[in-house]
């Protein structure tokens, strides 16, 4: 019995395509078992403190505080510094505003840190009055070990490709 080049290829072909069907279920189901909703309310507050502080922070237009708050790689980046911070983080459309969470995912990158997707609206308010003003996303990293953390402002796009392997 004769074996074949182009026998050889189909094997080969064939084993590299099941292979890699099985890897790409594979590692969608881990990232179904490692990103999760956060239940613990504790938790949930603890990340909404964060993210008001940033809120703060822009509502005041403190760049100092918002460039000590921001992720070191998102800021190598895009490039940010005093300067252009607000290239990079949109001001809102007055100065009394709030965060309002809707949904918090997280996803344990090691013993020592959490990223956490958020999802809320910023809420303007008025005198007489509250308006919805935009959804509003961002990523929370978590170094429980140093007891520092970091934001990655997002818009949207990060989030929901991870809500839908959560769902």
């Amino acid at each position: 019995m004769k074996i074949y080049l182009k026998d050889v290829l189909f094997i080969i072909v064939f084993a590299f395509v099941v292979i890699n069907i099985y890897l790409f279920f594979e590692s969608s189901d881990k990232a179904k078992e490692t990103i999760k909703i956060v239940d613990s309310s504790t938790e949930y507050y603890d990340v909404i403190g964060i993210v008001d502080k940033y809120v703060s922070a822009i509502n005041n237009l403190e760049e100092d505080k918002i460039l000590l708050m921001l992720d070191d790689d998102f800021m190598k980046k895009h490039k940010i510094d005093k300067m252009n911070v607000f290239k990079n983080v949109k001001k809102f459309n007055n100065n009394r505003n709030t965060f309002s969470g809707d949904k918090m995912l997280y996803e344990k990158i090691n013993d020592n840190i959490t990223k956490y997707y958020v999802s809320g609206k910023i809420v303007s308010q008025f005198i007489d009055n509250e308006t919805v003003a935009n959804k509003y996303y961002l990523i929370v990293m978590i170094d429980n070990k140093n007891s520092t953390f970091s934001i990655i402002p997002d818009e949207g796009n990060k989030f929901r490709e991870v809500e839908k392997n959560v769902f």
